[in-house]
């Protein structure tokens, strides 16, 4: 996909991942849920960060439901190597301290209320909502 965009492309799609890196810090520092949008049909990356302590622990990435039950996305307790179910792709980067999400191709009802995090002997949540418009 990105062999096939142009240099604008790129820049464009580092650019939004850097500035939704940059949300999603500032919203860990004050425990509210960050707010993210993308284009229906574009590929979206969320970035969760978590401590040095937790590198070892199983990372996860869940869907907040209509009836604020948790349903789980995709989970991994592989390290520095992909994990993908359906259009969901997790990567856990261990040496910079911090897990990549992946949705390949949005759709207009992946908006929602998402959470990401990790298993251990207390589980750090992330809350992100994710807002996808028409594109």
């Amino acid at each position: 996909m990105l062999g096939e965009m142009g240099i604008s492309g790129r820049t464009s799609l580092v650019l939004v991942i850097f500035i939704t890196f940059l949300q999603i810090r500032a919203a860990l520092m004050c425990d509210k849920p960050t707010v993210v949008s993308g284009t229906e049909g574009q590929m979206f990356d969320f970035i969760c960060e978590y401590p040095s302590d937790s590198k070892n622990n199983t990372k996860h990435f869940c869907c907040l439901d209509i009836d604020e039950s948790f349903g789980q996305v995709v989970r991994t307790s592989k390290h520095n190597e992909w994990t993908r179910k359906g259009r969901v792709s997790l990567y856990d980067n261990t040496t910079a301290g911090y897990f990549i999400v992946r949705l390949d191709k949005l759709y207009l009802n992946d908006s929602g209320k998402y959470h990401c995090g990790d298993f251990g002997s207390s589980d750090r949540i992330m809350k992100i909502h994710l807002h996808v418009s028409q594109g």
